[in-house]
């Protein structure tokens, strides 16, 4: 029983936007589990355009964005899809990467764009990783761990930290040392049947990784100091710093010093020191903004500006809002949209 509860809010962090659900979800958790699996092989294939064409999000462009962007998109008009696209941040070059019909069970979330913009990882329903290729480098097939369910990049794209299930571990797996016949990997932090350790986050300058802690009864952004650390800590360990528990459930977005990270709320947008957790910082929008927190949160390269879910009352559409750091204006950036990721390259 606890291990079922443990995986619907695994799932449910993965598969749920905070006003858009699918019924299918509950069904799946009724007819099937998830139990310990061999190896993963994770198939980087190149992009072709075979997504069914269908509702466009509103884009507002600003010429003076760099990097590019990834993001789900749904219409709330009964849409029975979900839309993964990759755009350049000025809002040119729109590609629809992947067309998710939730009705077959084929729901995509969570996209993850490696530093260069040439690939990228996302779930595909119910929890495995899809690899995909932007660009004209050579692709890459990678043994992931038994289990493996989630995945993020680090700051130089050498690594990939993992999440499994059903032990609730991350692991961090070397993509130059692995291939699709041995995988090379040292797990970071070892969870438990009443603990899972989700949604790994490494600074850019490699010390400090954020994650969060689910359990029975709660969700807790923590922190862990990776420098000068024996592998694996256990969930459980005190070398494990807890944040905060206002999280739901709990992505966080690192400035590109790694000086501080920022995680969205109940309260607001959250701007931490790693050094000093006390050190939280309320980041001001300006306008009548509900936070959509489970709608995901990305930060530009150049740390000027964060990408951030959130909708408008009486409405309850969430859109990927644009906030300029330094004055505070906040605009309507892309509609019907969340879960964006912002790096740098093209």
């Amino acid at each position: 029983m606890r291990k079922n509860l443990l995986l619907f809010l695994f799932l449910a962090f993965i598969l749920f936007n905070t006003h858009i659900a699918s019924q299918n979800f509950h069904n799946a958790l009724n007819s099937s589990d998830i139990n310990p699996t061999p190896p993963i092989l994770l198939k980087s294939s190149r992009y072709t355009s075979t997504a069914i064409p269908g509702f466009t999000p509103q884009i507002q462009k600003n010429p003076s964005l760099l990097g590019r962007i990834a993001f789900i998109a749904q219409n709330d008009a009964g849409e029975t899809r979900r839309y993964l696209y990759v755009m350049n941040a000025d809002g040119s070059s729109l590609i629809l990467l992947k067309t998710a019909l939730i009705a077959a069970q084929t729901d995509v979330s969570l996209p993850q764009l490696s530093p260069s913009g040439q690939d990228m990882l996302f779930v595909q329903y119910p929890t495995h990783i899809e690899f995909s290729s932007l660009g004209n480098h050579a692709t890459q097939n990678v043994l992931l761990p038994s289990g493996a369910v989630f995945a993020s990049w680090s700051s130089d794209g050498a690594y990939l930290f993992v999440t499994t299930f059903p032990d609730g571990s991350i692991h961090q797996v070397s993509l130059e040392r692995s291939s699709e016949s041995s995988s090379s990997y040292v797990t970071i932090v070892k969870g438990t049947e009443d603990k899972l350790a989700l949604y790994p986050s490494v600074s850019p300058d490699g010390k400090y990784m954020t994650f969060v802690v689910t359990g029975s009864n709660s969700v807790t952004l923590n922190i862990i100091k990776l420098e000068g650390r024996e592998f694996p800590i256990q969930i459980d360990s005190t070398d494990i710093t807890t944040v905060t528990n206002d999280v739901d459930p709990g992505y966080c977005a690192w400035l590109s010093d790694g000086s501080r990270f920022i995680y969205m709320g109940s309260k607001g947008i959250i701007s931490v020191s790693p050094e000093d957790i006390s050190s939280k910082k309320s980041i001001k929008t300006n306008g009548d903004l509900e936070f959509d927190t489970r709608g995901g949160l990305a930060i530009s390269p150049d740390n000027k500006y964060l990408l951030f879910a959130g909708y408008n009352k009486p409405t309850s559409t969430t859109n990927l809002y644009l906030l300029d750091l330094l004055s505070s204006n906040t605009a309507l950036m892309i509609s019907n949209a969340s879960q964006p990721s912002w790096v740098g390259g093209k």
